[in-house]
């Protein structure tokens, strides 16, 4: 899965150095959740591996500054491996 930038625009005064993305299998808690480390740079972009097609998953992200933690995105974006499912895509917009 590719993980880019949409929209930056809640970060005021903080400069973020790592992103925090939170993948698990919709049927499992979140505490099973593949966490991915993103150090940000000039383009905040990942790829999530480990990923298996047809399975559907929750993802969720969250930032962290020398100010400390951010907030969590919420709600958790749920997808399918090769398919969005619409209900949850602006979250990430």
């Amino acid at each position: 899965m590719y993980i880019f930038k949409r929209n930056m625009s809640s970060v005021s005064n903080c400069i973020y150095i790592y992103i925090q993305v939170r993948v698990w299998e919709v049927d499992q808690d979140m505490s099973t959740a593949n966490d991915t480390i993103v150090p940000l740079g000039s383009t905040l972009e990942s790829y999530i591996h480990n990923l298996s097609p047809g399975k559907v998953y929750h993802m969720r992200v969250l930032a962290f500054s020398n100010g400390g933690d951010g907030r969590m995105s919420s709600p958790a974006l749920t997808f399918q491996m090769g398919e969005y499912l619409m209900q949850n895509y602006n979250t990430l917009m």
